[in-house]
């Protein structure tokens, strides 16, 4: 009973972290040239440890998407490169084609943190 019963809690998280993530902290959000959108980064401190992740904001709409999305990379450099480019970190993204998840890529290699710690 108590084998089954962490077997299924464990699935949900795996399951949670997978499928859905949370909102977390806001750092730091960056303003593209042109001022139409914006790349939010959030940190988040779970079950799982340090992680980040940068959404792309639409200020006329209000709506966020996620594109980037590391492991203990609390607070990533963002700069933009164009009015379609961004490098977070060291991924250089297309906002409206491109996402990088860490949990899937292929060649993964731990970052450095790019950014001082806000405790």
């Amino acid at each position: 009973m108590v084998f089954g019963a962490s077997c299924f809690i464990f699935s949900i998280l795996f399951y949670n972290h997978y499928k859905n993530l949370p909102q977390g902290i806001l750092n730091d959000s960056i303003e593209r040239p042109s001022g139409k959108y914006s790349i939010r980064t959030y940190h988040i401190d779970s079950f799982y440890g340090l992680n980040v992740k940068a959404s792309l904001f639409n200020k006329e709409t209000g709506g966020e998407d996620t594109i980037y999305f590391n492991w203990y990379d609390y607070d990533p450099k963002v700069t933009w490169l164009s009015v379609t480019e961004v490098r977070i970190c060291r991924e250089e993204l297309n906002i409206f084609e491109d996402k990088y998840d860490y949990r899937h890529a292929k060649n993964y290699k731990m970052l450095p943190l790019q950014r001082e710690l806000h405790y």
